[in-house]
């Protein structure tokens, strides 16, 4: 499905530092919306209303209600500064499909220094609360770059407390107010990706995210096995960029003008659209990858270094493609276990629970606990390269007992931990959620206290903990 982006007004309350937007005075009427809203129509299409600010536009409600009128559906991009009670609730009630709002970090000077406001971080938290109690559709849009890759799975949490439906993340690219030092070379790209599908996999789909690079096609489909029906960079087919004047564009990264929406047909666009940027036309590295009808590199990459939209993206990081795919820990629900999960789980846990047990004054049993692993219960392996390296087991009753979540020492430096127990509070859907922790054991005590359990209880060697 083909995506409009449509620039409502150039006005914006903030100035922030990988800003696109051009700073100008023009704003579209309604008249100019029902043009507009005629031809989404024909192309089958979405919307995303986006500025400049969008909550600027004093028609915002009946701008919405002309999309939704027409059967279109509608989202809508903001800073979260102008989003009142009030006006959420108009939003809601002219049937906005879903909200994103702009939150690129958890670390508040950060975020402000990037969006150049001092309260920018507060009023998007204000936002991003404000939506989720209006019962609107929200999401958290957050921009990586340089200095905040490692943002992605405390962000995805974060997102899930507060109740947001997803998180959406982009890359700072090279065009705009955007500085040079900003940017993700191919190391900082790869990690990116790989926490983002590390906290996918593990999430969804309780919680989604929404990936925007040109590689997310061919990923997906190998970690989650399902086949994408679009090519990664949108610049090629399925996305159109308007602006206030009317002016079409392939990508907002991209400053190549195919058309006006006013004065063109969306054939004319289209067909404007393949002279400039073609898949036939790709050159260099791009041209002989055997996935350039599934990512066809960033073509916005490719004109800033090149000054040409075809050429290959130097940025790519196709090779280091296949390591994310491989590293990526996947999740398997199950209620009964193979001879050999019962084997591999029995040895996790005598690595990680027997001294910890020999400490509390209990001898260490193999054998009760796989006799206890051969019954159904609620388990969730997680497997890298087809090895079990983590599980979570649990009972589903009245409340959720948690009776053990063990995993090998690199799932635990990556906060997969963190990761299971959200998913555990969602999979339980508003059950309470029980722990028992040895006395002993330190490491686990703090994990639990840091991802708001709270003691509860003890017995002789342990203690009870719960959400």
């Amino acid at each position: 499905m083909a995506i409009f982006l449509l620039s409502l007004l150039d006005k914006c309350n903030l100035n922030c530092k990988h800003c696109r937007s051009e700073k100008k005075n023009r704003m579209l009427s309604l008249a100019d919306i029902k043009k507009i809203v005629s031809k989404v129509k024909a192309a089958h299409a979405s919307v995303n209303l986006t500025g400049g600010e969008p909550l600027l536009h004093p028609q915002i409600g009946d701008i919405i209600l002309l999309f939704k009128k027409s059967g279109i559906k509608v989202s809508l991009s903001t800073n979260g500064t102008f989003l009142t009670e009030h006006k959420a609730q108009r939003l809601k009630s002219a049937g906005l499909d879903a909200i994103n709002i702009s939150l690129d970090s958890l670390d508040e000077k950060f975020h402000n220094s990037i969006r150049n406001s001092p309260t920018s971080f507060k009023d998007a938290l204000n936002a991003i609360s404000t939506a989720v109690e209006a019962g609107l559709n929200t999401r958290i849009a957050s921009v990586y770059s340089k200095q905040n890759i490692s943002n992605i799975v405390p962000m995805a949490l974060f997102a899930m407390e507060k109740g947001c439906s997803a998180v959406s993340f982009r890359k700072i690219l090279p065009v705009g107010r955007a500085e040079e030092n900003m940017l993700v070379n191919k190391m900082e790209d790869t990690l990116f990706l790989k926490n983002c599908y590390t906290a996918l996999s593990l999430l969804y789909p309780y919680f989604n995210l929404f990936i925007e690079h040109p590689l997310d096609p061919y990923i997906t489909s190998r970690i989650f096995n399902k086949k994408a029906d679009y090519i990664g960079c949108g610049a090629f087919k399925h996305i159109f960029e308007i602006k206030t004047d009317g002016s079409v564009f392939a990508c907002p990264a991209l400053p190549l003008k195919i058309g006006n929406i006013f004065t063109n047909n969306l054939s004319k666009i289209a067909k404007n659209r393949e002279g400039i940027i073609n898949i036939e036309k790709l050159r260099g590295m791009c041209k002989k990858c055997d996935l350039k009808n599934v990512c066809g590199g960033c073509r916005a990459l490719a004109y800033y270094v090149f000054k040409e939209p075809n050429e290959e993206d130097v940025f790519c990081v196709r090779k280091e493609a296949e390591n994310i795919i491989d590293e990526v820990p996947i999740l398997e629900e199950k209620t009964l276990l193979l001879a050999d999960e019962i084997e591999h789980i029995a040895s996790l846990t005598e690595d990680n629970l027997k001294i910890h047990l020999e400490k509390s004054g209990i001898k260490w049993d193999r054998t009760i606990l796989e006799n206890d692993l051969r019954k159904k219960s609620y388990y969730w392996l997680i497997r890298k390269m087809g090895k079990i390296t983590g599980y979570v087991w649990f009972e589903n009753g009245e409340e959720t007992r948690l009776k053990a979540i063990i995993l090998d020492k690199t799932l635990r430096k990556q906060g997969i931990g963190s990761l299971l127990l959200e998913r555990l509070r969602f999979a339980s859907k508003g059950k309470q959620l029980i722990a028992f922790v040895q006395k002993s054991n330190k490491i686990s005590q703090k994990f639990f206290e840091a991802n708001n359990y709270k003691r509860i209880g003890e017995e002789k060697v342990g203690f009870i903990y719960r959400r």
